[in-house]
């Protein structure tokens, strides 16, 4: 069981950076990134490296700057002294305000302008796919925590399921006893043709039958097992899980006694906590 799950951090430090990185759920791939200006061609390197490596989940990417070399301010001041020309000629001299607005147009204040980014954009990418290996490494952790809970939730459905059939197989017999004592009740003890209550039996356990949602769950509960063994299961999960649901939903709707109402139930209980867990996988 090698699959992922869709939660994990990881961070690597370079020469003067820092690269960091953190995923949470989500039903498809959304890959965020931020980076100081100037460095924005990371972006797409950054989402490229990370659609190699995982299918779901919601990653965000953070690129620090951290030494004085790198973390250098350069303004642009011709595009500020053009800005500032359009405002005086529109409302007059800018107050402070006004000004600090135009320094928070994009272009306009550059992070990281004494760094050469073209010397050092190998080590930028190195680090980034050394970042997305330990956030992998992070989510396969959470992976194999999420197998070997997804295991024991299939036991407890295998064991419904079979309580369940043991159930159903007295169901017969107990429609056959509680329809007699009702034909008794309503006929004053009066002698009851057999061979008559035998197909009013059969006619009730037919509209009853379960066996086609037993072998279902069964064969549904078995997928899901076999699905443990794929990389990027959790798509296939989610669906597994909801064909489960509607075999136990229907299960319950079919019972005629309280034992395999119960059954069903705890079966359904067991089949929702299966889907949350479902949820967190790749």
């Amino acid at each position: 069981m090698a699959f992922q799950g869709m939660t994990g951090i990881a961070s690597v430090a370079g020469r003067a950076w820092s690269w960091n990185a953190r995923s949470v759920n989500g039903k498809g791939l959304d890959v965020r990134c931020r980076v100081p200006g100037g460095l924005e061609w990371l972006e797409p390197v950054a989402r490229e490296r990370s659609g190699r490596l995982m299918t779901r989940g919601s990653i965000s990417l953070s690129l620090v700057l951290e030494s004085d070399q790198a973390t250098g301010v350069a303004v642009n001041h011709a595009a500020l002294d053009d800005l500032v020309h359009v405002l005086e000629q529109r409302a007059g001299p800018p107050s402070p305000a006004a000004l600090a607005g135009l320094l928070a147009v994009p272009g306009i204040v550059t992070v990281g302008a004494r760094t050469d980014t073209g010397a050092i954009a190998d080590e930028l990418t190195t680090d980034l796919e050394a970042v997305l290996d330990r956030l992998v490494a992070s989510r396969l952790g959470e992976g194999a925590g999420l197998a070997a809970i997804i295991g024991g939730l299939l036991d407890d459905v295998d064991n419904l399921v079979a309580l369940a059939q043991d159930e159903a197989c007295g169901e017969p017999e107990r429609l056959r006893r509680a329809l007699d004592e009702r034909l008794r009740d309503l006929v004053d003890d009066a002698a009851i043709d057999d061979a008559r209550l035998a197909q009013e039996v059969a006619f009730l356990v037919s509209r009853a039958d379960v066996r086609e949602e037993i072998d279902r769950l069964t064969a549904h509960a078995a997928a899901v097992r076999n699905l443990l063994e794929e990389a990027s299961p959790g798509r296939q999960l989610g669906f597994f899980c909801q064909e489960l649901l509607r075999e136990a939903n229907t299960l319950s709707s079919k019972s005629q006694s309280v034992p395999l109402t119960n059954a069903a139930v705890n079966l359904k209980v067991a089949i929702d906590r299966l889907r949350e867990q479902a949820q967190n996988v790749e």
